[in-house]
């Protein structure tokens, strides 16, 4: 699965499957070149789960597999929270510290 599926990151899989052989890669929108003679892709809409054919599978992920998985500790909501600040007049100082860039990190102001 490519959830990007622009020429940066179909590249390097192209090239991973021109060594491992032909292999089916699931896209979001369709690739504007042929990368690799061995991807077969398939492209889905990931909203097909919330409603259509894939509605009893996104109803079995939401509904029972997330919070059971929650519950026992199978799965872990991440980034771990980081509270940069406290109340509402500083909110300006978090969209500020947002603006200069930030990578996986969720960036908490506590009103």
């Amino acid at each position: 699965y490519d959830a990007i599926s622009e020429p940066q990151t179909l590249e390097p899989l192209g090239a991973i499957l021109d060594q491992l052989g032909p292999h089916k890669v699931c896209l979001v929108v369709p690739p504007t070149k042929e990368v690799s003679h061995n991807m077969k892709w398939t492209f889905s809409m990931t909203f097909e789960i919330m409603d259509g054919k894939g509605k009893p599978v996104g109803d079995y992920i939401w509904h029972k597999y997330v919070p059971e998985a929650l519950a026992d500790g199978r799965l872990h909501p991440k980034p771990d929270p980081l509270v940069i600040s406290r109340g509402i007049e500083t909110i300006q100082d978090g969209l500020n510290r947002l603006k200069k860039g930030v990578s996986a990190q969720k960036l908490i102001v506590e009103v």
